[in-house]
């Protein structure tokens, strides 16, 4: 199924509906798993969020094949021993863990504009655009985005985006509870975030999702429909 958004809609594997993800071959437990541990990694004002900050901060100057372990921790001000007894894993725990900071506070920063809106149209309309907004415009991301692709090409092949997709089920997923059951509120919220993503990385020229009331026509026309034919 296409996106109406200039490409396909990115699954987590298999066959799978546009309202959430499919039974894949990767044990869900362990996605779960995951994607809490990834929800906890990094707290506000802690040393774990001044080094994925110091991480995207090097990514748009240098980009991600430039950016050493070393810059991350000069740009941390600490050393390079405590960046790696933080992310023993390097690179690219301090990037899995810096994407699922991005997502955590960008649903914190869309919970109370939420809030405000009195039908699942329009509230998805506005989580759609501002995430649009606020991914399209992160200096990091457009920066691996336009001069990496490989790098992006890699990700996706490593199915790395299951545990953010997840992610952003799971913390987006209350913001729609006044409108749907629990279930269906977080299957809904990872096909906001699919949605996304998807423009994103195969942007349409004719239209733009960032703008919220194209983001609403979007949700009419794909989203609405779709929840009405499983209810």
């Amino acid at each position: 199924m296409t996106s109406g958004a200039g490409g396909h809609i990115i699954g987590t594997g298999g066959t799978r509906t546009a309202l959430g993800p499919s039974s894949s071959a990767s044990d869900p437990a362990d996605a779960r798993s995951t994607t809490t541990q990834l929800a906890s990694t990094v707290a506000p004002g802690s040393t774990e969020e001044r080094v994925v900050d110091a991480m995207f901060a090097c990514i748009a100057r240098w980009g991600l094949a430039k950016t050493t372990v070393e810059d991350v921790a000069r740009t941390a001000g600490i050393s390079r021993a405590t960046v790696y007894r933080l992310f023993p894993g390097g690179k690219s725990s301090i990037l899995e863990a810096g994407l699922a900071t991005e997502i955590t506070r960008l649903v914190a920063a869309l919970s109370e504009q939420l809030e405000e809106m009195d039908d699942l149209e329009s509230c998805l309309g506005r989580a759609i655009g501002v995430a649009t907004v606020f991914l399209r415009d992160h200096e990091a991301l457009a920066y691996v985005r336009e001069h990496e692709w490989s790098a992006v090409e890699s990700f996706l092949a490593h199915d790395r985006l299951d545990a953010l997709f997840l992610l952003a089920g799971t913390t987006l997923g209350p913001s729609l509870l006044r409108f749907l059951p629990p279930e269906q509120a977080g299957r809904v919220a990872v096909w906001a975030a699919r949605m996304v993503v998807s423009y994103l990385l195969s942007p349409s020229e004719e239209m733009d999702l960032g703008d919220e009331a194209t983001a609403r026509r979007v949700v009419a026309t794909y989203l609405l429909p779709g929840l009405g034919a499983a209810a």
